[in-house]
């Protein structure tokens, strides 16, 4: 069974989303990551990427487009 694991933090005092990804390394993982981000129109501003073994963690520091933070609060 692999594990996956998803996370979205709020950095206030940055302005930024953080989205932390946690599974199966794969070709192309980080592009495919990428490129779903800047189509549902974030700009990703710092990244943090590393592997070891079969599994990859990724950090994304994030905004929307029109330069908001994701609204986690439920």
């Amino acid at each position: 069974m692999v594990k996956r694991m998803v996370r979205i933090e709020s950095c206030d005092e940055k302005g930024y989303s953080i989205v932390s990804i946690d599974c199966k390394d794969r070709p192309r993982l980080m592009f495919d990551t990428v490129c779903t981000l800047t189509d549902m129109q974030y700009v990703i501003f710092h990244a943090s990427i590393s592997s070891h073994e079969a599994y990859a963690f990724q950090e994304y520091f994030i905004r929307h487009i029109d330069g908001y933070a994701l609204n986690t609060a439920s």
